[in-house]
């Protein structure tokens, strides 16, 4: 070893020593800023990695998650507002947050989620429901017991677990994504009561259509050739309480500034704290009396019939339970002789249905999309970070992890924040008129009570 390299090493010892002494002294201030600092968004705070051990250690090994599999009947008469209906009382019957002693020791999730997954087997559909708490699925059964009595559940396995995290080193070619929202969650998206709108006067003869969003998506699951597959999983968290107040108070101000209305702005304590601290050291001065101007008309009635329809869409959405949804996720499969590129624009149409121009759409999210392009010399590792990418992908759809896991994030990594109507909208269970196709699995014999004439024993 040379001089000069025993001289490196001799300082690099002396600061790292320095630095270690520095950090000894002066740990506690780090530790409080981490603890009790809300906007240190860059590196979440201690008590979030807290959790999350005690959620990965005591919580989730305690469960037994279990995956039903939902036969439809033959013929469904409900409409789409059933399942509304349906997802209110699983938000009832789910939504349990929980105390302060299971959060930080027992590490219980707030709030527990539940999914709705659409399986797609070579033309062959199936629906799915799933909970990582098993206990819950009773619940969930009888919600949707009490709108659709017909309906029949099979416990069965986790499909997911047959396809291998590398699939594509064994002859299959892969795609997928998150759908998240293009603007913030208070804009509502396209419900199926916009679907349902129609003219009131019809020709003669002709009877009022049945408008259902679903109807492409399945036309897109039964075209599906053998050796293809498609996997669609929604999962939504029931929210509540102090959890929504943040998106009801923004929907507020959103509507205020639709209507041209003045709001005064409420100061925080921060700010109350130093006007009084200045109040008593200057004295209290009289406020000028500035002439204002009186509006002989509310802003209301200035207001556009658009912008009233945007308002009340609004409102709408934030009066009806809520759920923050945490993934639309789309997985393609295929082997490679039977792999169909324009697969992935089919689903864009589908997903493109929702869009409403002036308010909300979909659109998927880059962070998880399995497409990777770089201009050289920055795509040296492209093929590599795609491989990543797409295995991370293939594990948060077995695990039914949130996008950015164990991270939270925004709408912009697809957590959104979607209601009853607009949640019931994007999964339903289809009539035979508008799912004609064999391909969705039905009960075929109705069921009905013995005679009363055969004995019982």
């Amino acid at each position: 070893m040379g001089k000069m390299e025993a001289e490196f090493l001799i300082y690099l010892n002396l600061l790292l020593s320095y630095f270690w002494q520095y950090i000894k002294s002066w740990y506690w201030l780090f530790l409080a800023l981490i603890l009790v600092f809300p906007n240190f968004k860059k590196f979440p705070r201690l008590g979030y990695w807290w959790h999350y051990w005690r959620y990965q250690t005591r919580f989730t090994p305690a469960q037994t998650p279990k995956i039903v599999e939902i036969i439809l009947p033959k013929e469904i008469v409900k409409p789409i507002s059933a399942m509304e209906k349906c997802l209110e009382q699983i938000w009832k019957g789910f939504y349990e947050p929980p105390y302060f002693w299971e959060f930080w020791w027992q590490g219980k999730h707030h709030p527990m989620d539940f999914q709705f997954e659409i399986v797609s087997d070579g033309g062959k559909i199936t629906f799915y429901l799933r909970t990582v708490l098993g206990y819950k699925i009773d619940a969930l059964k009888r919600a949707i017991w009490s709108h659709y009595p017909e309906i029949e559940f099979r416990e069965t396995e986790d499909y997911t677990r047959k396809i291998p995290v590398d699939i594509e080193r064994k002859g299959w070619e892969f795609r997928g994504a998150d759908f998240g929202l293009e603007k913030p969650d208070i804009w509502p998206i396209a419900t199926y009561l916009d679907f349902e709108k129609q003219p009131e006067a019809l020709p003669p003869g002709e009877e009022r259509r049945k408008v259902d969003p679903m109807s492409m998506l399945l036309e897109i699951l039964t075209q599906l050739q053998p050796g293809e597959k498609i996997w669609i999983q929604i999962k939504p968290f029931p929210i509540g309480g102090e959890e929504t107040q943040s998106y009801v108070k923004a929907a507020q101000s959103l509507k205020n500034k639709i209507a041209q209305r003045k709001v005064s702005r409420e100061k925080s304590w921060i700010e109350s704290f130093f006007d009084a601290l200045i109040s008593i050291i200057e004295g209290k001065r009289e406020k000028k009396q500035e002439k204002t101007k009186i509006e002989l008309e509310a802003p209301e009635l200035r207001m556009t019939p658009r912008e009233r329809q945007i308002c009340e869409a609004i409102e709408r959405k934030f009066s009806k339970s809520l759920f923050l949804v945490s993934s639309i996720r789309y997985m393609y499969f295929a082997k490679k002789e039977a792999a169909f590129p324009h697969r992935w624009r089919q689903m864009l149409n589908f997903i493109g249905s929702f869009a409403v121009e002036d308010m909300n759409s979909f659109k998927n999210v880059v962070h998880t999309y399995t497409k990777i392009i770089n201009p050289p010399p920055l795509n040296l590792f492209d093929k590599r970070r795609l491989y990543v990418r797409k295995r991370r992908l293939i594990r948060l759809y077995q695990n039914r992890y949130e996008p950015r896991y164990p991270l939270d994030g925004d709408y912009r990594w697809a957590y959104i924040v979607l209601s009853s109507e607009e949640l019931a909208t994007l999964f339903h269970f289809p009539t035979r008129a508008v799912a004609p196709s064999p391909g969705v699995k039905r009960i075929e014999i109705k069921k009905g009570e013995a005679p009363p004439e055969v004995p019982m024993e």
